[in-house]
């Protein structure tokens, strides 16, 4: 029998009031902040719910809890048995997922596996990142796609000049681009090198350096995604949960990156309200 609690009515009494402000804090601004403002409530739990009877059998785990102990498994590269320790004993999964009450904060190894085979058979993984991809972009996204950089392939000036009308020039003796009577370092004006100059302008100016951020935004993210996700020692095989794990891990790292986003906000915003006073001799 499937239960779905209602996590956006708050209740008479705060349950998180015994953390304090400054613990509090810490939890807002961080993953577990960002996951239960932005995602707990877009987690498609109806279309897990029907593989469950609506008064047949025994009462199932709240499913927004099983569905986000999922997300948060990848979110921190976890096994089954270390995620049912955390949702059992973790006091930021615990306010992340919004656990109010004592049968939601256990979680059985078997009940994650069947959760997770549930959200294979009925292809929900395909959709899933779809659906918690803008909640979480819309806090830390700046509205950009990622650039694409290329470079002009089209034709160089040549600033060469033609022979004869080098040998005319009255200022050949002392021109800075002959060879001939020279010690010195000289000016050679070759079309690969004028290429190599147009290219060094063109990496120096604004216009480049603002679209090469966006690649190297790209490429950085790339690298986490591989390291800090753990894509890159996985421990599980088969198209389909590899295919699982990545698009979950994913949407972890935008969280993470969301959440570092927010505590950047914090500082900035502790900074300018209690500025360092000024030192007089």
């Amino acid at each position: 029998m499937k239960r779905m609690r209602d996590h956006l009515s708050p209740e008479l009494f705060d349950p998180w009031e015994h953390l304090g402000p400054k613990r509090r804090r810490l939890l807002e601004i961080g993953w577990a902040g960002v996951f239960r403002e932005s995602l707990l409530e877009h987690l498609p739990i109806h279309e897990l719910a029907d593989g469950f009877c609506d008064d047949r059998g025994h009462p199932s785990k709240d499913l927004s809890v099983a569905l986000g102990a999922l997300i948060l498994q990848q979110l921190h590269d976890l096994t089954d048995q270390q995620t049912t320790e955390a949702v059992a004993l973790n006091m930021a999964w615990h306010y992340a997922l919004d656990i109010r009450h004592e049968p939601d904060a256990y979680l059985c190894e078997r009940t994650l596996r069947n959760d997770r085979n549930r959200i294979l058979e009925s292809r929900l993984d395909e959709v899933l990142p779809a659906r918690l991809d803008g909640p979480v972009n819309r806090e830390g996204r700046s509205g950009h796609e990622p650039a694409a950089v290329g470079f002009d392939d089209g034709p160089v000036r040549d600033p060469r000049a033609h022979t004869v009308v080098c040998e005319a020039c009255p200022d050949r003796d002392r021109c800075p681009t002959a060879a001939i009577g020279r010690s010195s370092s000289r000016y050679q004006y070759t079309h690969e090198r004028v290429q190599h100059r147009a290219r060094r302008l063109h990496d120096a100016s604004d216009e480049f350096r603002d679209r090469d951020r966006w690649r190297a935004d790209v490429e950085a993210t790339t690298s986490r995604f591989k390291h800090q996700m753990g894509m890159a020692r996985l421990r599980i095989r088969g198209m389909k949960k590899v295919t699982f794990t990545a698009r979950l891990r994913a949407l972890g790292l935008n969280i993470h990156r969301v959440a570092a986003w927010k505590r950047t906000l914090a500082t900035t915003e502790t900074v300018e309200a209690n500025p360092v006073p000024a030192l007089h001799p």
